[in-house]
């Protein structure tokens, strides 16, 4: 895995055996929903964190020609313009998506 980005900053930790809590400015990262992972490196210790801004839930409901799936942000809105990828090819849905039968 290769990082979009790096930052470096020091930390003046004198004494080692203390918890120390830093403020960590993230730039670069959108507004808006998504998922990022930040990773912490520092005298040979790593930690990694994984962060996600916002929700989505789905909804199915079977019809005589299939499976249809309908998307919810995390205030419980639909979702209505979106795509999915099935079987190597990008599906453009508005409202909603319908896995056929068979």
């Amino acid at each position: 895995m290769q990082p979009n980005s790096s930052y470096h900053f020091t930390a003046n930790n004198d004494n080692p055996y203390l918890v120390h809590i830093h403020d960590i400015k993230i730039e670069g990262v959108p507004q808006g929903r998504g998922v990022w992972i930040v990773e912490l490196e520092g005298e040979g210790i790593s930690s990694r964190a994984f962060i996600r801004k916002g929700a989505i839930a789905s909804a199915t409901t079977t019809n005589s020609v299939g499976t249809e799936i309908k998307f919810y942000d995390e205030s419980g809105a639909q979702i209505k313009d979106y795509s999915i990828w099935m079987e190597g090819k990008k599906h453009e849905a508005q409202s909603g998506f319908t896995i056929p039968f068979g």
